[in-house]
């Protein structure tokens, strides 16, 4: 037996240690070389070929089951005596104290002795690891066992002379079905091996001869009792460890069951339990004795709880696997979540109904982001079609109470000389101490709101109560007992002017998360764009009022094309120059308003202020008027280019110049032609003659 553990552990070298060790101690009692070189064989052969058999057939543990305890000891009563038969012959016809031939009955001993040891002692010697893993308290308690054991023996055997070996075994097998609960294998086999020596010294104690049929028919029964024993051990061995597989199961669905992300209840239909994890009573704000108690209605909308049991019929009934549904529910405090619910069915092998299973996971978060999208694309699409500022600042206020359900918001703009605040929107705000009608004057300290505009900044009380700096403000929750907590975020122009504060109001105290954060800098911003939008738009309506009025009224003629000549705005006084009405002007190309003689100048003009040469062209030139007539024009032409240096606008500006021309004409007639006679003077000849003497000297005359 200890040549099998040694070779089952270690392979050929322990055999061959083994059988050089049997050696040297045979050749050393008995001083026969030749018997002491065979002997050895008869053990340590049989032994190494159980050990090859086993291991060709891939088997690792020799007693994981019943089953594998029976292969274990057949192999031990087959190959055992095979093996060692005929090296035990001849090592018995070398042993001159043998008896030659030896009888049936000392090769039956021989038999039933050697496969009794290897069955007894093989399986504690292969399983010494499991006396590593015992604790201290079972060291104790198998210690106590052991001293029981021996003390029960004693008093069996040696005090009262019981030779009856069965005795002790018989009694001792419910404490092995009990070790056998408790311990591994190895232990199990050890106390086996234990019992079976003490068997095996009561019967040795007996009344029976070794040579004698009674003393076989003992042995028999000592290695019946052994394999019995392994077998138990064995057999509860797969009962405790499918025990603790499922332990370990257990252990695996119950932490993930508590430490999931999303929240668990499940319903047995066998015995009307509820069990629910931690996740899913902090979802819904109950307690774990509460939750199966609760009433779902009652914090469900009706509703949606109508589609829920819906759903759950058609779960019961089989028409669906699973169901999905999003609804609210009123937490425990009073809070409204959104929670997507996924409900299934688990049935049995016969189809029968075993448990309800309901997944829950919080989607407020979700839900609210899925809002503020929503509600800000719809705000800004009211924007860009022009609706008012009154209406778009109360889109805002509802969207804040949509966001937070329970909550009030209002809004508050301030005025140019940031020194008073006045509602703006307040679509549920009703306070008992404050007029909206009336503006209010900003002072620092009196409230959140003021405080955030005074500082241009967030104000965030999470409990009015508790707040050091609102201690004024207690008596305010008689009246107005929503306030309980304050949250109040100024928002500001371009440049950096004040343009109101929105605040917010809770009826339990509330400190914002981070996505809270985001929707009050979200809401605020749009508060911000919605008033400046307002404010640029009056402004740019105030400077084009001003522009028409100078463009209108203006002593000169302006007109405004774009990049192709095209009329785009001209104004009375250039209508009236050129004798054209403003319809009659947008079918007329500008080139028609100039006189032939001026057109090719001014093409060339125009040609270099498009180019870039020049950025302005100023020119006197004459055109010609609807009726025909010739005027002169004193022009000057400039243009607008974009960011990319393409021309953008053409801006013509045009000045009747006819009386001037026609009192320089006077003035030059009066110079060279008499007044009275109309006849040409002095100056005139004087002129005349120096330009014949000019063109003279050219010809060469």
């Amino acid at each position: 037996a200890v040549a099998f553990a040694a070779i089952w552990h270690y392979g050929k070298p322990a055999a061959l240690g083994a059988y050089l060790g049997a050696m040297a101690t045979s050749y050393y009692l008995g001083g026969h070389l030749l018997f002491s070189m065979i002997a050895p064989l008869t053990d340590v052969l049989p032994a190494l070929g159980v050990c090859w058999y086993l291991r060709r057939r891939r088997i690792d543990n020799l007693f994981a089951s019943p089953r594998a305890i029976l292969h274990f000891a057949l192999l031990v009563a087959l190959l055992c005596p095979l093996l060692g038969m005929p090296f035990r012959t001849l090592a018995a016809l070398l042993d001159p104290t043998a008896q030659v031939p030896p009888s049936l009955s000392s090769w039956s001993a021989l038999w039933i002795g050697n496969g009794i040891a290897m069955l007894l002692v093989a399986p504690p010697l292969l399983t010494l690891g499991s006396w590593s893993r015992l604790s201290r308290r079972q060291a104790g308690e198998i210690a106590m066992l052991f001293i029981v054991t021996l003390a029960f023996w004693w008093q069996l055997f040696i005090v009262h002379h019981q030779m009856h070996a069965a005795a002790l075994a018989i009694l001792a097998m419910p404490v092995v079905i009990l070790m056998s609960l408790r311990f591994e294998f190895g232990i199990v086999a050890s106390f086996s091996l234990l019992l079976s020596i003490l068997t095996m010294i009561a019967a040795s104690r007996g009344a029976y001869n070794v040579q004698t049929a009674g003393y076989l028919f003992g042995l028999i029964f000592l290695a019946t009792i052994g394999f019995s024993n392994l077998v138990v051990a064995a057999d509860a061995a797969t009962i405790r460890a499918a025990f603790n597989r499922t332990k370990r199961d257990e252990e695996r669905f119950r932490a993930v069951f508590e430490q999931t992300g999303v929240g668990f209840m499940l319903h047995d239909f066998r015995n009307n339990e509820h069990w629910c994890n931690q996740k899913f009573c902090d979802i819904l704000g109950y307690s774990r004795e509460e939750l199966p108690g609760t009433y779902f209605d009652k914090i469900s909308f009706p509703d949606e709880q109508k589609i829920t049991r819906e759903i759950g019929e058609q779960l019961m009934n089989g028409e669906l696997s699973r169901g999905y549904q999003e609804k609210r529910y009123i937490r425990k405090d009073g809070e409204i979540i959104w929670a997507s619910l996924t409900m299934s069915v688990v049935r049995g092998n016969d189809n029968r109904k075993l448990y309800f299973v309901s997944v829950m996971d919080d989607i407020t978060k979700r839900k609210r982001a899925e809002k503020q999208i929503e509600g800000q694309r719809r705000i800004l699409q009211a924007l860009a079609i022009g609706a008012t500022k009154a209406e778009l600042l109360r889109d805002i206020a509802l969207l804040a109470e949509d966001l937070w359900p329970g909550s009030h918001c209002a809004i508050f703009l301030a005025d140019a000389e940031e020194k008073h605040l006045h509602f703006a929107a307040a679509p549920t705000y009703r306070s008992q101490m404050l007029d909206p009608k009336q503006p209010v004057s900003i002072f620092d300290g009196v409230s959140p709101t003021f405080s955030a505009a005074a500082h241009k900044t967030t104000v965030i009380c999470t409990d009015l109560l508790t707040d050091p700096s609102t201690k004024h403000l207690h008596d305010l929750l008689q009246f107005d007992p929503w306030r309980r907590a304050w949250w109040a975020v100024s928002f500001m122009s371009t440049t950096g002017e004040l343009l109101g504060v929105i605040s917010f109001y809770f009826d339990r105290p509330r400190a914002p998360d981070k996505q809270d954060e985001e929707f009050i800098a979200m809401l605020s911003s749009l508060a911000g764009i919605v008033v400046q939008r307002q404010r640029d738009a009056r402004l740019l309506h105030d400077s084009e009022q001003r522009f028409r009025i100078t463009f209108e009224q203006a002593a000169v003629g302006v007109a405004l094309l774009d990049r192709n000549s095209k009329w785009l705005q001209v104004n009375q006084k250039f209508c009236d120059i050129v004798g054209y009405t403003r319809a009659e002007l947008e079918q007329l190309a500008y080139g028609k308003l100039i006189a032939p003689e001026e057109l090719r100048a001014a093409s060339e003009a125009v040609m270099k202020l498009r180019q870039g040469s020049d950025w302005q062209v100023q020119s006197e030139r004459r055109y010609l008027r609807k009726n025909g007539e010739t005027i002169w024009i004193n022009s000057q032409l400039s243009i607008t280019r974009d960011d990319d240096g393409n021309i953008d606008y053409q801006i013509a500006v045009i000045e009747d110049i006819s009386e001037r021309k026609r009192a320089e004409a006077e003035v030059e007639r009066l110079a060279l032609y008499d007044y009275l006679t109309g006849l040409p003077n002095r100056r005139l000849f004087g002129d005349r003659m120096r330009t014949a003497v000019a063109a003279a000297k050219r010809s060469g005359q």
